[in-house]
């Protein structure tokens, strides 16, 4: 017999399982909790989620990809990089992987200044999506693995190497 109680907590898995699935950052976050939890009541679908998650959000290079679009008479590989920092953050969401790979292709900006766009998008960002592209460029780069169940390891080698980019 379902109770009010037990149809909460489903509504409340549901609710952030869908999020998640959508691209929320901070709701896959509390699936990744909840699937390491064993006492939690959907902890084997939290963890099939995450996985759905993390394959929904990921790279595909034959998925969908949104074409960042410039105003007229923007000539986008002139923009200094202190203005796609202002930029980004008021770009539509679906855009923002684009942009994310954008500012990594302009070899015309220090490697060090777009590997710190990148970590503050990996720190940042809400859109999985986004977040998962980031990594997907910025984990090679550092030489780690690509990781999106802990940022601190992208954190901890900023601290330590930032200083030798060049």
């Amino acid at each position: 017999m379902l109770t009010v109680k037990r149809l909460e907590e489903q509504s409340q898995f549901l609710s952030v399982m869908t999020g998640a699935l959508s691209g929320s950052r901070s709701n896959f976050m509390v699936l990744v909790k909840w699937s390491k939890d064993n006492d939690f009541v959907f902890y084997k679908e939290a963890s099939d989620s995450v996985d759905s998650a993390v394959v929904l959000n990921g790279y595909n290079p034959m998925g969908t990809r949104f074409v960042l679009e410039w105003a007229d008479g923007v000539d986008a590989s002139k923009i200094p990089y202190e203005g796609l920092q202002q930029q980004y953050w008021n770009v539509a969401p679906r855009y923002r992987p684009e942009f994310a790979e954008f500012v990594w292709r302009r070899v015309d900006i220090p490697k060090r200044d777009r590997m710190h766009f990148l970590l503050q998008v990996i720190q940042k960002e809400e859109s999985l999506k986004t977040v998962m592209t980031a990594i997907r460029i910025f984990a090679p780069e550092a030489g780690l693995q690509q990781n999106v169940f802990d940022v601190s390891i992208y954190e901890r080698w900023w601290e330590t190497n930032n200083g030798t980019i060049k």
